[in-house]
């Protein structure tokens, strides 16, 4: 048996470490006190995921309403995140990518998503995000924002 208090103490000086914590616990087959290691610390870390560090935003994706061509959201796009952190990778609508491969099928949509890369350190990005908010926000309307780590690799169909 443990004691739920000490327990509770040392997950809290876990997350406040961001550390692991050594819990121990009981095996319910044959009730004898064993220890496991319990990765504690930022929401979304457990045992056997990414280490927080790599679960840091690599890429941002940006959900805009726009009434006019891909072509000119493009320019449009690249134009605001030109000199920031990020730069537009990719635009698309429904899972498949529609810039830079230009596909006029889709020129009456009014939603995009809009991949945006970071081109300056991660810690950086993260900090010029509601920059690059606030420019697409005078140029459109937005209207959702995902932020994508490491390990999120595009999940997007190319053309052709």
């Amino acid at each position: 048996m443990y004691d739920d208090a000490r327990r509770r103490t040392s997950v809290q000086e876990a997350i406040h470490s961001n550390r692991p914590a050594i819990l121990p616990f009981e095996d319910p087959r044959n009730r004898i006190g064993k220890s496991r290691v319990e990765t504690t610390g930022r929401a979304g870390n457990v045992p056997g995921s990414a280490p927080y560090d790599d679960r840091r935003i690599r890429d941002v994706e940006i959900v805009v309403e726009w009434r006019g061509s891909v072509e000119s959201l493009a320019s449009t796009l690249q134009f605001v995140g030109s000199y920031g952190a990020y730069r537009l990778v990719e635009i698309v609508h429904r899972g498949v990518v529609i810039w830079p491969n230009r596909d006029a099928r889709n020129a009456s949509v009014s939603r995009f998503g809009c991949r945006f890369k970071a081109v300056q350190p991660v810690d950086e990005a993260e900090r010029r995000l509601p920059d690059l908010l606030s420019e697409i926000g005078e140029q459109m309307r937005w209207v959702h924002v995902e932020k994508l780590g490491a390990r999120s690799n595009s999940h997007h169909k190319p053309l052709g």
